[in-house]
């Protein structure tokens, strides 16, 4: 694999990337589909966070040795991958209706994705092939968090 593209991956999947894939998504959710699904996400991308952070803070992890790129603080679980996980299943569940062609596409899109950027923090040995894929369960999870507060049918008595 190319190491210019694993760079620019890990790099893309970082904090900051997340936080601006995530406004951008919430501005799109807040401006076609209205304030609940809009605050819904916000809600589940801020858990998110704060679930990595505290579950970092809860296990001092410490990063593997001999790591190919400067980083701080705690290696567990990988937050690279939990966005990434977030980000890619709730996209490909707002775009679930679209044409067949745009769905597969962003599907496939999304999956390889998911799979290079968690493959560049194991290959840069910032993190353990488990600690990944504790992250991707955590993205996998507030996905599934947020799918479900968007499907949840109210009920008016």
């Amino acid at each position: 694999m190319n190491d210019g593209l694993f760079f620019f991956l890990t790099t893309i999947a970082s904090t900051e990337g997340f936080l601006v894939a995530s406004g951008l998504i919430t501005a799109f959710l807040l401006a076609r589909h209205g304030v609940r699904r809009g605050s819904m996400f916000l809600l589940t991308a801020t858990g998110l966070m704060g679930a990595v952070i505290a579950l970092k803070e809860l296990f001092h992890v410490a990063r593997p040795a001999g790591a190919l790129l400067f980083t701080t603080g705690y290696a567990f679980p990988s937050g690279h991958a939990a966005g990434i996980a977030f980000l890619a299943l709730t996209l490909c569940f707002l775009v679930r209706r679209a044409q067949r062609t745009v769905r597969y596409g962003v599907y496939a899109g999304a999956f390889l994705l998911a799979l290079l950027i968690g493959a560049s923090r194991i290959a840069y040995m910032v993190h353990t092939p488990f600690q990944v894929f504790a992250g991707f369960a955590i993205g996998i999870f507030f996905a599934w968090l947020f799918i479900r507060s968007v499907r949840t049918k109210r009920t008016h008595s």
